[in-house]
């Protein structure tokens, strides 16, 4: 009994020893569990005391920072500005130095310009100057020749045709000069209107049409004429005659002569307002030919350059008439025996003048394929006639009564180099009337060969450059 009282005391204080083991035990743990709550409470504090130190020092660190950036940018900014500002300094300093220089080069440019206008004001002067005073020698020229031309001639009313033709002869001149510099087409048409109303009153006073020469008093007495002498008036005989045959532009025979004795007049006639013209040669009824009106008409184009010409076509009243051909007695051999056969042969002549383009190119290309010794490659072009253009236009009627008269010299020099140029070409054209020649007082058209001189004489019709063969 007492030993399980003993036993149930010993289970006791073990249990009470137990128990107070588990109090201790979980005052330990209470006190643990106080420790650790106390010890995550202090961490927890330092965490956030730390991650303020941490936000605090980032922001210091960010403030720095900006601060930084806004003195850099600062200091870049007026680094900048003061670039600028030195740029831009340099820059107006650079404009004014080039508008000082551009300034200079402007007064010195103008002064140069100015020096120049007067340079050539002067040389202008100059050349104005000297140019009147060669216009006056030659007017002085001139005058010569037509006075020594007068001497010869004792008819009053002659003298006074061919005097009035003198002035309106200046009168035209003085219309050229103005017409000089004027390009225009309708301009140029309008000033040969002009010319053709002087030519007119010329033609007027060589047919004796007009008897109211205008003749100053200084005229009169100069060439002592007498206007109240009872002479016959009458035209100027063979007056256009001569003037073709002087103006040694055609090719001429003894018959051609003898048929221009016919001639009573040739005319100039351009169409308005373009560079167009007509050229027609009056003769009285003869019985030589028909019509008594032959023509030739010169077609331009835009630029003033000649496209196509036409002319009358003769009708011959017989073949003897006939100044174009020749009729030759041919001796052929024929075995042992020589026959005689008469044959008809083209010859030079004036009146192969009047003839078309078309007729031309044909006749040209029928001679060559019947000359086996001309070149083939040769052809003939409408250019080649470019110089019968001039020759009405610039020659035949502004120097008639130089050519009447026969006072147009032939610059000799001029011809001789121009026959030597045409001897190296003679084997692909021969030289034909067309030709142009040098005249007294730079009155040129052109190289025209002098009269007699024929070369290649068989060759003459075939390709000539403003010819009438």
């Amino acid at each position: 009994m007492s030993d399980e009282i003993n036993s149930s005391s010993t289970q006791e204080g073990n249990l009470k020893e137990e128990n107070k083991q588990d109090l201790q035990n979980t005052e330990i743990k209470e006190e643990n569990k106080e420790e650790i709550k106390v010890d995550n409470l202090v961490e927890k504090e330092e965490k956030v005391e730390k991650e303020e130190k941490v936000e605090k020092e980032e922001k210091v660190e960010k403030e720095e920072k900006v601060e930084k950036e806004e003195k850099e940018e600062k200091v870049e900014k007026e680094e900048k500005e003061k670039k600028e500002e030195k740029v831009e300094k340099e820059e107006k300093l650079e404009k004014e130095e080039k508008e000082e220089k551009e300034k200079e080069e402007k007064e010195e440019k103008e002064e140069k310009e100015k020096e120049e206008k007067e340079e050539k004001e002067e040389k202008e002067e100059k050349e104005k100057e000297e140019k009147e005073e060669k216009e006056e020698k030659e007017e002085e020229e001139d005058d010569e020749d037509f006075n020594n031309a007068l001497k010869n001639i004792n008819q009053n009313s002659l003298k006074a045709k061919l005097i009035s033709l003198n002035l309106l002869n200046k009168k035209r001149n003085n219309i050229a000069e103005k017409d000089q510099d004027k390009e225009s087409n309708e301009l140029s048409s309008n000033f040969e209107q002009k010319y053709n109303e002087i030519y007119e009153k010329i033609l007027e006073i060589v047919l004796n049409k007009n008897t109211n020469y205008e003749i100053e008093k200084e005229e009169i007495e100069k060439y002592n004429i007498n206007l109240n002498s009872n002479e016959e008036e009458k035209e100027i005989e063979k007056y256009w005659k001569k003037v073709i045959i002087n103006a040694n532009f055609f090719s001429m025979n003894e018959k051609d002569k003898n048929i221009l004795d016919n001639l009573k007049y040739v005319k100039y006639i351009p169409k308005i307002n373009s560079d167009d013209f007509t050229v027609e040669f009056i003769f009285k009824e003869n019985d030589y030919f028909e019509p008594n009106i032959l023509t030739k008409t010169y077609l331009m184009n835009k630029k003033g350059e000649l496209k196509s010409m036409e002319a009358s076509k003769i009708n011959w009243k017989n073949e003897e008439k006939n100044p174009t051909i020749e009729k030759k007695i041919k001796s052929i051999k024929k075995g042992k025996k020589v026959i005689k056969k008469t044959i008809r042969e083209k010859v030079d002549s004036f009146f192969n003048f009047f003839k078309s383009f078309e007729d031309k190119k044909q006749e040209y290309n029928k001679d060559k394929s019947d000359d086996s010794s001309d070149n083939e490659d040769s052809e003939i072009e409408i250019e080649d006639f470019e110089g019968e253009v001039s020759f009405f236009k610039e020659d035949l009627f502004k120097n008639q009564l130089e050519y009447y008269l026969n006072i147009l010299e032939i610059n000799e020099s001029s011809l001789d180099e121009d026959e030597d140029e045409d001897n190296d070409d003679d084997n692909d054209s021969s030289e034909s009337s067309g030709d142009k020649k040098g005249k007294k007082k730079g009155k040129i058209i052109g190289k025209r060969k002098k009269s007699g001189n024929k070369k290649n004489k068989d060759k003459d019709d075939k390709k000539p450059d403003c010819k009438n063969q």
